[in-house]
């Protein structure tokens, strides 16, 4: 497989970095990124997957788009308010870069048909349910699919990498227990660009892996405070009881 001259053309500025070459681009070219959630996160990180080139995304959301959306949820405009999300997304995307496969999925994670998953390079978790993200856990872990897991509210951002099987806890050690008391941008609030930064923390850290060009820190909790525009990160280690990451669930392994 080789670039085409238009291929060469679009790409040409991530093209000329000194890290990535044309091997880099294939890698993105072949790769399968799922979206899960094409909101204020998964809209920007779908945006630059897309425009980087990854081969085919598949975007999971069974919303429509609403009036309050609008000041974070990049993709969307005031006429597209009562469409479903992933259609819209879809089609923008597409605009935005026509040599990619972007597939609109508009069932709910828990209705999610097993196929979607197949083959899948990455999953971005732009969601804002705590059951939602425990059951992209549980799948990325049963398939052994690299886990990237963002949330923003309020002024603050968080970013984690999951590798299935490596030495470092899960989304169901960082969100489990906290579903009684979920926090999320109908009660907080959030200001659009700390969602935005979130979901480009994602789609850097999917181009790095997809691309081979950086090496991830699996496990590692990055936080953003907008207040003070300062980073913190914590590395979160595997809680030998958990059901996905812990010391008796060899069969992920």
């Amino acid at each position: 497989m080789e670039l085409s001259k238009e291929e060469y053309s679009r790409y040409s500025r991530q093209l000329l970095l000194s890290n990535f070459d044309e091997d880099c681009q294939l890698r993105l070219k072949q790769a399968k990124a799922i979206i899960m959630g094409v909101g204020g996160l998964g809209a920007i990180c779908a945006h630059y997957l897309a425009a980087a080139g990854v081969g085919q995304l598949v975007l999971v959301d069974p919303d429509t788009v609403a009036l309050s959306n609008l000041h974070r949820q990049t993709l969307y405009q005031q006429q597209d308010i009562g469409k479903l999300k992933a259609v819209v997304a879809a089609e923008r995307l597409r605009h935005i870069n026509s040599l990619v496969d972007v597939v609109p999925v508009t069932t709910t994670i828990a209705q999610l048909d097993a196929s979607s998953l197949e083959n899948a390079s990455v999953v971005a978790d732009c969601t804002d349910s705590v059951d939602a993200r425990l059951q992209i856990n549980q799948r990325c872990y049963e398939r052994k699919i690299p886990l990237f897991v963002a949330a923003a509210t309020g002024n603050k951002a968080l970013a984690l990498n999951i590798l299935p099987g490596g030495p470092h806890g899960c989304a169901a050690c960082l969100f489990a227990g906290s579903a009684q008391v979920e926090e999320n941008c109908l009660q907080q609030g959030i200001l659009g660009p700390v969602a935005g930064i979130a979901g480009l923390y994602q789609a850097l850290a999917i181009l790095q892996y997809l691309s081979g060009t950086a090496p991830i820190q699996w496990g590692v909790m990055h936080y953003f405070d907008a207040s003070c525009f300062s980073w913190k990160t914590l590395n979160l280690p595997a809680n030998p009881q958990c059901p996905y990451c812990g010391e008796q669930n060899a069969r992920y392994y």
